[in-house]
C-alpha cells in the first residue's frame, strides 16, 4: 500500500520467502568496506538471533569486502547496489537501519531513512550524535554489545517502534532547506522584520 509521498514499502517476503509482516528485518545500506563498520554485524546479528531466531538483515552497497563479509555473515540477503526507489522501499518497510560506522562525519544516509519513517541505530560518534535524538528517533551506543541490546529493545517493543518511526519522520524536518534557510537568515539579522 503505497505512503502518502507515493512510496510503496517494500513486502519483507519479496525479500525471504520464509518471512511475514511480523518478521523483524534490518537494514545496512553503505559502501562494503571495513571502515564502515561492516565486520561488527556479524557479532551483533549472533547475539539478536540468539533472542529473536528469526530476526533477519538486508544489506545493500557494494565495496572492496563484499566477499569477506559474504562469508562472514553468510546468511544475510545481499541485493548490491540498488537505485534509489528501491532504496526509499526498503527505508519504508523494513523495521530498523543499523549503523555501525565510527567515521562518518554527517551521515546522510541516516537522514534518507529517517524521510522514510525508519530509524537508526549508531555509535555515538560525530555524525549519528548531530542527527540522532537517542531513545527517540533512533539509538546512539558505545559499541555492538550495546547496539545488539537496544536492536531487541526496539524490536521486542511494537508501540515503541511506532513511536520512533513518527519521531523519525518528523526529525527530517529540522533538516529541511526552508527552516535552515530562514534560521540562517534570523541568525545573521537578515530575516524581514
Amino acid at each position: 500500500q503505497p505512503r502518502k509521498d507515493g512510496v510503496v514499502p517494500i513486502c519483507k517476503q519479496e525479500l525471504f520467502k520464509d518471512a511475514t509482516d511480523e518478521t523483524p528485518v534490518l537494514l545496512f545500506a553503505s559502501r562494503l568496506s571495513r571502515e564502515k563498520g561492516l565486520f561488527d554485524l556479524p557479532g551483533i546479528m549472533d547475539r539478536v538471533r540468539a533472542v529473536l531466531p528469526d530476526v533477519k538483515i538486508v544489506i545493500a552497497g557494494s565495496g572492496p569486502a563484499d566477499e569477506e563479509i559474504k562469508e562472514r555473515l553468510p546468511e544475510a540477503l545481499y541485493l548490491g547496489w540498488v537505485d534509489r526507489e528501491l532504496m526509499t522501499q526498503l527505508y519504508a518497510g523494513l523495521d530498523l537501519f543499523v549503523f555501525p560506522s565510527r567515521f562518518d562525519t554527517f551521515g546522510n544516509v541516516i537522514l534518507e531513512a529517517f524521510t522514510y519513517g525508519m530509524p537508526v541505530v549508531a555509535y555515538d560518534c560525530k555524525g549519528p550524535r548531530d542527527l540522532i535524538e537517542d531513545g527517540v528517533s533512533g539509538y546512539l551506543v558505545e559499541n555492538s554489545r550495546q547496539m545488539s541490546d537496544r536492536i531487541l529493545t526496539f524490536l521486542q517493543d511494537s508501540e515503541l517502534r511506532e513511536m520512533m518511526r513518527q519521531q523519525a519522520a518528523q526529525r527530517t524536518e529540522a533538516y529541511q532547506a526552508e527552516p535552515i534557510m530562514q534560521r540562517f537568515m534570523a541568525d545573521m539579522g537578515l530575516d524581514e522584520a
